[in-house]
């Protein structure tokens, strides 16, 4: 069965979701229904949080981060359905809570031959796998049986992998398990942050979902992930920057979330570092110094080597958005 005639259904909730999904569409592949997490918190009139808009505009991201995941998702949804090349769009689209007995019997009702699944935090439960034809596939963000879990890009950026991917997936009751079906391999480069991963991984939905479909009932072409490795979310501690390390792996931590996140402390205030480069400077001075302030930024002296703070915000509190951390030549962050 071609891909025009089958009914395929796609549940998603983040930016990477509607990349999966905008990638879908461009390869003229019709989704019928679409649903995501609908969101409960009552800040939906104060959700748009730009991180140093003028900077992501220069590096080419030009979509805006959101508080809430399912605001973000519909808004850039419906932005790339406009935009696609193809002339492709969604049947419906619905928000749901959880996966209760009112969308089983939905599910159960319409059929579908296909629920895709790209960037859940929610477990589909086993009673529901068995509904679609053919299952549901799972586009996970990695190159399985390799970093499993919720937040793959953070990890492989973090270990210095040179190289990553997309895999599809037939999903069964355990997180990011089951049969592969297909996979799609990319290059990190060493700027890459995890909203690059994103966009890498996402861009090639499409075509992987293209290749899943030529052999999605044969289960002879498929194998099972397997042990691989499993990273579970990462507490806030994870993120905070040891000046005794080298310039390259405080890099690494801070390039290793979408808006960049490396925390580190100025004068008793904690402070996310958004935006930083490597510099090749060795002064003799003690880690964690601020030993020149230029237009580049802030340069602070690591264990080897050193980084250039490009751009910091206060972490809470007015402070973050009336102001921005100024630094001191002399000054030890940390």
């Amino acid at each position: 069965m071609g891909a025009n005639k089958m009914k395929i259904f796609f549940i998603g909730e983040l930016y990477y979701s509607a990349l999966c999904l905008k990638s879908i569409l461009d390869e003229g592949i019709p989704i019928a229904e679409v649903f995501t997490t609908k969101d409960t918190t009552d800040g939906l009139t104060r959700t748009i949080q730009k991180i140093d808009s003028d900077f992501m505009r220069k590096k080419g991201y030009e979509h805006e981060y959101y508080w809430t995941r399912t605001q973000r998702f519909l808004k850039v949804l419906l932005e790339q359905e406009r935009k696609s090349s193809n002339r492709v769009t969604i049947g419906r689209i619905h928000e749901f809570l959880q996966f209760d007995i009112e969308l089983l019997e939905y599910f159960s009702d319409s059929k579908p031959d296909i629920i895709i699944v790209a960037g859940l935090s929610k477990r589909v439960p086993f009673e529901f796998l068995n509904i679609p034809k053919y299952g549901f596939i799972n586009f996970h963000s990695s190159l399985l049986p390799e970093y499993k879990g919720p937040s793959p890009e953070f990890y492989i950026i973090q270990n210095g992998e040179s190289k990553s991917g997309l895999t599809a997936h037939r999903m069964n009751e355990y997180w990011d398990d089951g049969e592969i079906l297909a996979q799609e391999i990319f290059d990190i480069s060493e700027s890459d942050c995890v909203g690059d991963l994103e966009v890498k991984a996402g861009t090639l939905a499409g075509r992987l979902f293209r290749r899943t479909l030529e052999h999605v009932g044969d289960m002879s072409v498929s194998k099972m992930v397997g042990k691989g490795s499993y990273f579970s979310s990462y507490p806030e501690d994870d993120l905070i920057i040891y000046w005794s390390a080298t310039a390259q792996k405080n890099q690494r931590l801070i390039r290793a979330k979408p808006e960049g996140y490396g925390i580190t402390y100025l004068e008793g205030e904690k402070i996310y570092i958004t935006h930083s480069r490597i510099s090749a400077s060795e002064p003799r001075t003690g880690v964690g110094t601020v030993f020149k302030v230029d237009c580049e930024g802030a340069h602070v002296k690591c264990e080897e080597g050193s980084i250039i703070i490009q751009n910091a915000v206060y972490s809470t509190g007015l402070n973050r958005y009336l102001k921005k951390p100024v630094f001191k030549e002399g000054v030890v962050l940390g």
